[in-house]
């Protein structure tokens, strides 16, 4: 009963949904990447510097490389992270969150959004009602992270992205999930953007019997990862007709 229903109570203005791909391909420029239907990329501050200066600004999504800097022990400098997206002035920047730790996320999002202020900032998974309704309260625009564990796991990621879009009503606002582009998730909950580096199970997963099938077919990766991201391209597409049908 909740998938649905309860969304088309807020009208709101349809807009194209927008997947980002994310992730590293391999042997292939940005410019090859464009020319084989990536429009939106996301790019890691922290690992990607290199490959953001070939993409450019445009169709970008940059993040701030929290979650490398939480798991290898990086220390990610604030002010130079904010003076590079300054510089920069992609399409949209992550704010530097501070994983499991809301008081550091919500201090660095003032800190940078000073500078930056259409800077994005992010409700991490299991975060509090103060933490939600603060965000809420002077953003229009939220990503919702933490939530890649949970993939596999849809009654417990459901559970909470019911939470959030049912009591905090996050059909008012644009949301992106970071790292799901599920199928079944997109359907049920109207979301602006997200991201994942799905397109890349192609290359990376080479034991598959499909997999081998397509290698034995062609002779470079640019054909195997256009396989890999037409399916992607595909969801964006329906799902964008998918909750403009909903109204």
């Amino acid at each position: 009963g909740y998938s649905g229903c309860i969304f088309r109570l807020c009208a709101y203005k349809c807009y194209k949904m927008k997947i980002y791909f994310a992730g590293s391909f391999s042997g292939l420029t940005p410019n090859q990447l464009k020319n084989i239907g990536i429009k939106n990329k996301l790019y890691s501050y922290a690992n990607d510097q290199q490959q953001i200066s070939l993409w450019g600004n445009k169709g970008l999504m940059l993040d701030s490389g929290a979650f490398t800097a939480f798991t290898k022990g990086i220390d990610i400098d604030i002010d130079n992270l904010t003076l590079y997206i300054k510089n920069l002035n992609p399409d949209y920047a992550i704010q530097l969150d501070v994983i499991g730790n809301e008081e550091k996320t919500w201090s660095n999002y003032l800190k940078q959004k000073q500078d930056i202020p259409n800077i994005l900032p992010v409700i991490h998974y299991n975060a509090t009602d103060k933490h939600i309704k603060r965000v809420l309260n002077v953003a229009d625009y939220v990503l919702l992270g933490g939530l890649v564990p949970y993939a596999k796991d849809k009654p417990k990621l459901m559970k909470w992205l019911d939470y959030l879009y049912g009591k905090h009503k996050l059909v008012a606002k644009k949301t992106h999930l970071l790292g799901i582009t599920t199928q079944t998730i997109l359907e049920r909950y109207p979301v602006y953007s997200s991201d994942s580096s799905s397109a890349l199970s192609i290359v990376r997963y080479p034991s598959s019997s499909k997999i081998n099938i397509m290698k034995q077919k062609t002779k470079h990766y640019t054909e195997l990862y256009e396989v890999g991201i037409k399916p992607i391209i595909e969801l964006e597409h329906y799902i964008t007709n998918l909750w403009e049908r909903r109204g």
